[in-house]
């Protein structure tokens, strides 16, 4: 049977016995040879013929019913030029009844000169006895056997047992395991069933216009009652159907025409009215072929996607469109004969088939020959943050394989409402990329993609956008006021523990002189804060950078310090009063600096150390 894609189906039906069903009666005598001879006596020249245990590549591997079993060598192939018997013990048969012997045996004889047949003294002369359904070899018994076989003897007529022997010659050439007689046994009436030779049988077929004929020929000693073709197709229930009686011993019925796809198995019972026969069973497709010659990239492809061509399968009805597999997964869908498939990696196996209309319907072909592809698909492994708030601008690490990122050829793409600042290129599979993120940006997981070049890849719902009412923030700084050309120590409280100590920005004329965390997480940090004489008065966003986020929520408001009661200093200049103007004029120039803009330069990750 031709596998396709459904070749695995099971032969698992219980009914499909090779055998038949002897009469319920008790046997006249059932000799198994496991416990002894049963009587038999062996003659002839060499006189091969033994008892005993076979060995098992001399015979069938063990006894009929036991281990036990009469050979004509038990661990040797047979003799050249022999003549050998087997004669059977007495037994009076009774000649109004009718006797018939059944005889199971294994053969493994090497012809053309070497044979077996059981024979019957006549009173004048050892004669050929044929078994009912005739020899399998016109010269007897004769090659090799698939297992232990049964052939019936009717013995009307002959008057006693003894009057039987089995016979065994050879010539000069060849030699084989030979003959291995497992067991003997005698019943009175009609234990015979019918022998059912399979004439006709249906082939695998793409024939969608004709039912499945099944032709077989039954034999039965005393005439068959009836017969019956059994089937089941796939997913289906065992159906039954009589076969109809034709010439020359032929019976004969048909498959009901199949749907593409399905598989059937069937076999056929037959019974003479005291016994039944059951062939082993069979099987066909009903199939459309697929397409052929599929082709691919012989190089290893780094890509997304596998580039696949292939020519229509040969039918007579249209193709709908063609379905590229990878193993069971959908890779493609196309009317075209050629497709770029959803690659996985590292080898991958692709096979497409046709999706067709029949004048059964729309059914799925065979697919192809599949083919094996080296594929590195570049991937994204790690987003660190992997998330982030509405009103949010934060610096991601995005890490991946097979990437090649390339500066000025890298672009990165989070969907709506999420802006990409900046991205720096680290190395070939790294990057960081400065993001801002809208305040009423939809909030769930977004997909993630990387282009470069010619390479992309795919973090599906890698990111999570969250409500920004919840984003980490600056809760308060106390005190919040800085008066000009002074010094003073601040406690800055933090919404969420940083990702690390962060860095300070109050704009021009004010300075960070130290920063330092006042409990373990970092959510209350201690700052110690100058401004410059000439730092102008009024409020200023503090904006904290952890190397991840910027935070912000709290304001510090510059103040000009009190007026003085007198002036100290002369107003012509003299040795105090230019003094006094150089050390402030030197502390001003001091604490001017540019003030920061986007996120600091990324820090190296590990565990936040515990503060």
């Amino acid at each position: 049977m031709s596998r396709g894609r459904h070749g695995g189906w099971a032969l698992v039906l219980g009914v499909l016995g090779a055998t038949g069903s002897p009469a319920a009666a008790a046997p006249l005598l059932l000799l198994d040879f496991d416990q002894d001879d049963g009587g038999l006596v062996a003659g002839g020249d060499p006189r091969q013929w033994e008892w005993g245990t076979v060995d098992p590549t001399m015979g069938p591997g063990t006894g009929w019913l036991g281990d036990r079993a009469w050979a004509t060598r038990l661990d040797a192939p047979t003799m050249h030029e022999a003549d050998d018997w087997l004669a059977l013990p007495a037994l009076p048969l009774d000649p109004e009844a009718r006797t018939v012997l059944r005889l199971v045996h294994w053969t493994d004889i090497a012809g053309p000169g070497d044979s077996g047949r059981l024979e019957h003294w006549d009173g004048a002369d050892w004669q050929t006895l044929a078994p009912l359904y005739g020899y399998p070899d016109p010269a007897g018994f004769a090659g090799r056997t698939d297992g232990w076989a049964e052939h019936w003897f009717d013995l009307t007529g002959i008057p006693d047992l003894d009057r039987l022997r089995l016979r065994f010659t050879s010539d000069a050439t060849g030699s084989a395991p030979g003959w291995v007689l497992g067991g003997i046994e005698l019943r009175e009436g009609d234990p015979v069933p019918p022998r059912i030779t399979v004439v006709e049988a249906p082939e695998d077929t793409s024939a969608l216009d004709q039912d499945h004929d099944v032709q077989v020929r039954i034999e039965d000693d005393l005439g068959v009652a009836s017969a019956t073709l059994w089937w089941v197709a796939e997913g289906g229930e065992r159906t039954a159907q009589a076969l109809s009686p034709g010439f020359d011993d032929r019976w004969v019925g048909s498959i009901p025409l199949q749907a593409p796809g399905t598989a059937v198995v069937w076999w056929v019972t037959a019974t003479d009215g005291e016994n039944e026969a059951t062939t082993p069973g069979q099987s066909f497709r009903v199939f459309l072929p697929g397409p052929t010659g599929l082709t691919g990239p012989t190089a290893r492809v780094v890509d997304q996607t596998v580039p696949l061509a292939w020519t229509p399968p040969d039918l007579d009805y249209p193709v709908l469109r063609y379905l590229v597999w990878r193993e069971d997964q959908l890779a493609a869908a196309t009317t075209a004969t050629e497709a770029e498939a959803r690659a996985a990696g590292p080898v991958d196996a692709f096979a497409v088939s046709a999706l067709v209309r029949t004048p059964l319907g729309d059914f799925e072909s065979d697919r192809s020959e599949a083919i094996l592809v080296d594929v590195a698909v570049p991937r994204i492994t790690a987003l660190h943050p992997d998330g982030g708030w509405q009103g949010d601008r934060l610096r991601v690490e995005i890490t991946g394989a097979y990437l090649l990122l390339a500066p000025d050829e890298t672009a990165v793409d989070l969907g709506p409402g999420i802006d990409v600042q900046s991205i720096e290129v680290v190395d070939a599979t790294r990057l960081v990329a400065e993001l801002t993120v809208d305040p009423d940006a939809a909030v769930g997981p977004r997909s993630v993609v990387v282009h470069s070049g010619a390479v992309s890849a795919l973090g599906a719902g890698a990111f999570t956008v969250t409500d920004g009412a919840t984003r980490p923030r600056l809760t308060a700084l106390e005190p919040a006021e800085l008066v000009q050309g002074a010094h003073s120590v601040h406690t800055l409280s933090l919404s969420a523990p940083p990702e690390s100590l962060p860095e300070i920005d109050l704009g021009d004329g004010i300075v960070v002189e130290s920063i330092a965390p006042l409990d373990d997480e970092g959510r209350q940090l201690s700052l110690q804060l100058a401004a410059a004489p000439d730092a102008a008065p009024g409020p200023r966003p503090l904006v904290a950078d952890d190397g991840v986020r910027e935070l912000a929520g709290v304001t510090l408001t510059g103040r000009r310090p009190p007026a003085a009661a007198g002036r100290v200093c002369s107003a012509t200049g003299g040795p105090v009063g230019g003094l006094v103007g150089a050390v402030l004029a030197g502390l001003a120039a001091a604490l001017r600096r540019p003030r920061k803009t986007g996120l600091r330069a990324p820090r190296g990750r590990g565990p936040r150390p515990r503060r």
